[in-house]
């Protein structure tokens, strides 16, 4: 089921202990806690920073606190995500969003972790109001053609845009995610022209600027659907995960490689996903898997491990490297390779933006109707243990995602 917010709106806060509670209706909860004192005076030291802004008063304020309410809501009002709103109280197992806290050096929100699949939960994030400068001297500079309560909105956007991208790290959700549309494939790596700006996990690191574009809608693209797809009680019933052991032991050759199966996810119906958790031991230096894939068909394939070990996820974390193989008739032949990812405003793969040591193979459209292989290598030891996470579309909309023309329509309702 999945509820319709938009309605919602902020009542009057009494005092410093009134709290926003954004509770999850079937498991967990996400919580953003606005503290009233707090808030009021974070925005005080926002305005003073923008000398020629008039300074909002109480109710100006509320109208800023319900665009930031509607942002998050529309952000994540998704099919297989339930919510509901409710004020006060203690809810066990929320996911947090601070609006009072202390800024740090010039970043507009942070999250301490990514946590892939939402294991961990009750997570913590903030949103940086006084750092919003840059972005409220864009709105303040504007023509007189733009009315006072549609600039404190277009604040109220901005805000609730930081908030939905650092509750999407707590969900799992990394920087590189927003590269995911299918208007990003290999054959523009090199100049991306954007797109990925569009979208909820973008960043600075990925182009965003830090003025007026950080008031314009952004959504979530099919990839990080999917991924969030797989976030324990943000969705009923997640896809299992498939253990690689037993059984399910990828083999260390090629010609032993284990089939992936691909499961439905209910945030999204544009992608077909499978989750991974491996371990590369001693003796079994690589993992192989395999499948069957149509000709342009866009695989993406991402590998977490050494982002885990830096949320403690994985004592064994490590530096992983991935390739892409395709059976060629017999006559293998490597398609792709990565160990190291960099991204930066126009290009993936390339530049000396963010830097990730976890693998990622992006939307690589495949030459031919084949059996193609994964080959999961350590990059560097010690470590062994990493999840790999690969997405393919769903039945029937190949030549959609192709074409780079997915109807926003199919993934979001505004």
């Amino acid at each position: 089921m999945n509820r319709q917010l938009a309605g919602v709106r902020a009542p009057a806060l009494l005092g410093a202990a009134a709290v926003l509670w954004l509770c999850g209706s079937v498991h967990g909860a996400i919580t953003v806690r606005m503290v009233e004192d707090n808030f009021a005076a974070r925005i005080a030291t926002l305005e003073a920073s923008v000398p020629t802004w008039t300074a909002m008063d109480a109710s100006e304020r509320i109208t800023l606190q319900n665009k930031i309410i509607d942002t998050i809501t529309n952000a994540y009002n998704q099919p297989g995500m339930s919510w509901g709103f409710s004020w006060g109280g203690v809810i066990a197992n929320a996911e947090l969003i601070r609006f009072d806290a202390v800024p740090g050096p010039t970043d507009f929100g942070d999250a301490p972790r990514v946590d892939w699949r939402n294991v961990k939960k009750d997570g913590s994030c903030n949103v940086y109001i006084p750092n919003f400068t840059p972005v409220l001297a864009a709105i303040n500079g504007q023509g007189m053609g733009v009315s006072r309560t549609q600039r404190i909105e277009q604040l109220g956007t901005a805000m609730g845009l930081t908030a939905a991208h650092e509750l999407g790290h707590n969900l799992g959700l990394d920087h590189r995610d927003c590269f995911g549309t299918s208007f990003i494939t290999n054959a523009n790596w090199a100049a991306t022209g954007g797109a990925q700006r569009k979208h909820i996990m973008s960043s600075g690191a990925s182009g965003l600027p830090s003025g007026l574009e950080r008031t314009v809608l952004r959504s979530f693209n099919e990839f990080e659907l999917a991924k969030l797809g797989y976030a324990e009680d943000l969705v009923a019933a997640p896809p299992a995960s498939i253990n690689e052991t037993g059984a399910n032991d990828a083999g260390n050759t090629l010609g032993a490689a284990k089939a992936i199966t691909f499961s439905t996810v209910a945030t999204t119906n544009i992608l077909k996903a499978c989750n991974i958790i491996g371990s590369i031991g001693v003796g079994d230096a690589e993992d192989w898997f395999k499948f069957t894939g149509a000709q342009n068909l866009l695989l993406t394939a991402d590998v977490l491990s050494s982002e885990l070990l830096l949320d403690n996820r994985l004592a064994d974390g490590t530096d992983t490297a991935m390739e892409l193989w395709r059976d060629n008739a017999g006559a293998p032949v490597m398609l792709f390779s990565n160990d190291d990812n960099r991204f930066n405003g126009t290009a993936f793969y390339s530049g000396t933006g963010e830097f990730s040591k976890d693998p990622f193979l992006l939307n690589f459209k495949l030459p031919a109707t084949d059996t193609y292989y994964l080959k999961i290598t350590r990059a560097q030891a010690p470590g062994s243990s990493y999840e790999l996470f690969v997405t393919i579309p769903a039945p029937g909309v190949l030549g959609l995602l192709g074409l780079g023309t997915i109807v926003g329509a199919r993934r979001r309702r505004r």
